[in-house]
């Protein structure tokens, strides 16, 4: 045997996984050696109780959650039933213990310490040896040792900063290069810091330099399409259909592997819940099965190098270098010092002295942080400035190893340029040579994939138009392919309850206000699911703003001639221009009234802030009120009657501050007035508000014998034609879309109407769209107009009303 190698004859080797092939690489030059190898946590474990598969499944089945039980078996494995301890937690779990203890399900190595005892003991790469000491400081009869470290001379003391990660990436290729091109074995290079940000970006740049670096993230076995196909026949049929499984997927390792797992664990139940709550929990953190490549660039696990390794730090950013580890949610801090467990703060040291050696060794030969990327700024670990790093710009290098150097840069260059504004001297003569034909040079626009049946009945509603004319592309992806994810918010669920008690006011006779409220948010609260604590208390208000709305409207109910009320109801039309075309829709409240003569007015509840706009109904973007007039216009019930008004009737207050001259009741009617368009003949307006001279329900209603309607009130007076005439639009905007639709027309061009509507506001659809800024169509500004009453006992003030 070698002298130099004795100390490692009969020796028990205590170093990190990382470090393990420098050890077995000694038995290739002496194959007489004899020693074991193990990591701390590997030795912690021999003096733990031990566990497998069975236990997982008994633990299991008392908790009902996989990742609980993983952590409640690392429990018993350190807990001593002599031992008393202060958490009520870890005395609880004893009987537990006891009981696996008695059914062999937990059990120990015999003797453990033999393999350590009469050893020489050697330590190698730890650099806080706390841990090992607890466990190894009661034996006897061991020598310990210390392997020896390789100091730097002259450690490494420069870092180099980078705009972003593409320049800090081609850098760290080029050097790495550099290095392979000196002869420096791959096998000997390591990259520590790529998190998962990284990792798409290390596939694509090694293909630029053609050497490969290994990637760290996988997708996951429980995002496979086997799995989910399995998953289902397992959920219908039971353990039974493993062997046929296996048998259909002859090869396919992840099927292996499902099968094993399944098999392993059969008899758990196969019911939906055990497969989510453990089946599916296991998938999420084991891999895929993948190719394997050798003689890569290897990423460094944990921070101690093997022996001859070049390291390269990159991302070397406030909170990577070094980690925080927080504390764990099963096991608390405490409850893990009592077990011998390692606590989060020890975790953290350990960390911590492990990269600070790492910065001192002659391992250490690169070191980089990237300023920007994905939108975030990051600045350089305070460990560069403890250990005296200096800073120095992005260097240029003399080299360049990159199959497509020239488009790279120069793509590099032009994000500079596009992003930040910054133009390089050497742009120019890049642009010049013409290599980057395609930047930023990808079609944003839409291309048919889902033909559209030309013959097929289509149905339309007002918020199925406003979608299709407020973004095209946006109403593809919702109506025609179906991917829209309708989900409930808090302000919607208002509405769902505002509308049904108003529902009740007009249906439900004796009208009880308390008890329709109750019944209304019971209702929600079975449909939806249960409300927030938060939204609970935020009720306590919104019942007062209801009640206020419904006395509203029974006082001015109240003054009706006859009248009569339909709410809430659907209605389905279909086109006399166009048999495959049909109007669909369920308005809010028609109300029809008079003795002599007949009318009827439109209101269409909103607890938001939307109005009716004339100047966006050419738009098709406000024609929610002119389609259900031409609904009406159609409806037999309402033939001998007249329109005379198309309203918005808010639910919610747009503002809660009540000037201190005005009384509460007026504070509320003020608020609540519905907005909109009316006839232009007061005589008609008297029949609907015996106030009109000055109205108290219509909000912009003043009128005077001497001088007619006001200015602003002028803006909203409509004739028969002018109803006529918005009904008709309504029309013709719904025959036009479906031209559209049926031709495919699904471009994404998003509007913006002034600050009253913007397609890309709350679009669902943002992230897949991919628009260039030229696509948005800013409709003409026009002007805000505000008019004041002439009358200066007045003194109010409206806008041009219908936004």
């Amino acid at each position: 045997m070698d002298s130099k190698f004795s100390l490692f004859h009969h020796a028990a080797i205590i170093a990190p996984r990382s470090r393990h092939d420098d050890f077995l690489a000694l038995k290739n030059i002496d194959p007489h050696l004899d020693f074991e190898l193990y990591s701390v946590e590997e030795m912690e474990d021999l003096f733990a109780y031990h566990y497998d598969e069975r236990a997982l499944e008994e633990v299991y089945r008392e908790v009902g959650d996989e990742e609980l039980a993983e952590a409640i078996l690392l429990a018993l494995s350190r807990l001593k039933i002599g031992k008393q301890y202060v958490s009520s937690k870890l005395e609880a779990l004893k009987s537990l213990q006891s009981r696996l203890l008695d059914e062999g399900l937990l059990y120990s190595s015999p003797n453990p310490e033999r393999s350590f005892e009469h050893h020489n003991v050697i330590i190698s790469g730890y650099q806080n040896t706390l841990r090992i000491s607890n466990i190894l400081g009661e034996l006897h009869n061991m020598a310990i040792s210390y392997d020896s470290e390789e100091k730097a001379v002259n450690p490494l003391r420069i870092y180099y900063e980078f705009n972003d990660i593409y320049d800090e990436l081609r850098d760290v290729f080029n050097r790495i290069a550099e290095d392979l091109s000196s002869g420096t074995p791959i096998e000997n290079i390591y990259l520590l810091g790529a998190d998962e940000s990284y990792q798409d970006l290390l596939e694509r740049f090694s293909s630029y330099y053609g050497f490969r670096v290994e990637t760290s993230h996988h997708a996951k076995l429980y995002d496979s399409a086997i799995y989910h196909r399995f998953r289902s026949d397992y959920l219908e049929k039971g353990p039974g259909i493993l062997p046929d499984f296996l048998a259909k997927n002859s090869g396919n390792k992840d099927a292996e592997e499902l099968y094993r797992l399944f098999n392993r664990f059969s008899d758990l139940p196969h019911d939906e819940k055990t497969l989510k709550s453990f089946f599916d929990e296991r998938l999420k953190h084991q891999n895929q099965s993948e190719p394997t490549y050798e003689h890569v660039v290897r990423q460094l696990e944990g921070y101690v190098p093997p022996k001859q390794a070049h390291v390269y730090v990159i991302n070397c950013s406030m909170g990577v270098f070094p980690p925080v580890v927080s504390e764990g949610d099963y096991l608390s801090d405490s409850e893990c010092a009592s077990l011998g467990l390692p606590t989060s703060e020890d975790q953290t040291k350990e960390y911590s002295d492990e990269v600070s050696a790492l910065f001192d060794s002659a391992n250490l030969v690169y070191v980089s942080y990237k300023k920007k990327a994905f939108g975030g700024l990051f600045f350089p670990s305070g460990i560069l400035e403890e250990k005296g790093f200096e800073m120095m710009n992005s260097p240029h290098l003399p080299y360049e190893y990159a199959q497509d150097q020239a488009r790279l840069f120069e793509a590099s260059l032009r994000d500079d340029e596009v992003n930040y504004l910054r133009v390089d001297p050497r742009l120019p003569g890049l642009k010049e040579r013409g290599l980057l034909k395609d930047y930023r040079n990808f079609d944003y626009t839409y291309h048919p994939f889902h033909p559209i049946k030309s013959e097929e009945q289509r149905s339309y509603s007002p918020t199925q138009l406003k979608k299709f004319y407020g973004c095209p592309y946006s109403y593809y992806l919702e109506r025609i392919l179906s991917i829209e994810e309708n989900t409930s918010n808090f302000s919607a669920r208002i509405g769902t309850i505002f509308h049904a008690v108003m529902e009740s006011l007009y249906e439900v006779s004796p009208f009880n206000f308390e008890e329709e409220w109750a019944k209304a948010v019971e209702e929600e609260a079975k449909t939806n699911g249960p409300f927030s604590p938060k939204e609970n208390a935020l009720f306590l208000r919104l019942k007062d703003e209801c009640s206020y709305v419904v006395s509203f409207y029974q006082s001015h109910d109240s003054l009706l001639i006859d009248p009569h009320f339909k709410t809430e109801e659907p209605f389905h039309l279909l086109s006399e221009d166009n048999p495959l075309v049909s109007f669909s829709g369920q308005y809010d409240k028609i109300v029809e009234f008079g003795k002599e003569h007949r009318y009827y007015i439109i209101v269409d509840y909103k607890t938001g802030g939307e109005r009716f706009s004339e100047a966006m109904l050419p738009y098709g973007l406000s024609m929610q009120l002119p389609y259900y007039a031409y609904y009406a216009s159609q409806e037999k019930d309402l033939q001998g009657a007249e329109l005379i008004g198309l309203f918005i009737g808010p639910l919610l207050s747009p503002t809660l501050v009540k000037n201190i001259k005005d009384s509460l009741e007026k504070f509320n009617s003020d608020k609540f007035r519905i907005e909109g368009v009316f006839a232009n003949d007061i005589s008609k307006l008297l029949a609907l508000d015996p106030s009109a001279y000055k109205s108290t329900l219509i909000k912009g209603l003043a009128y005077s014998d001497k001088k007619g309607f006001y200015s602003y009130s002028a803006k909203r007076a409509k004739s028969k034609e002018d109803f006529a005439s918005l009904a008709q639009s309504a029309k013709d905007l719904t025959l036009g879309a479906d031209q559209r639709i049926r031709s495919g027309d699904f471009v994404i061009a998003p509007v913006k109407f002034k600050a009253l509507y913007d397609a890309c506001a709350y679009c669902s659809f943002r992230d897949v769209c991919y628009r260039k800024d030229e696509a948005i169509r800013y409709l003409p500004e026009g002007k805000k107009d505000v008019d004041e009453d002439a009358d200066e006992d007045t003194n109010e003030e409206e806008n041009d009303g219908l936004e």
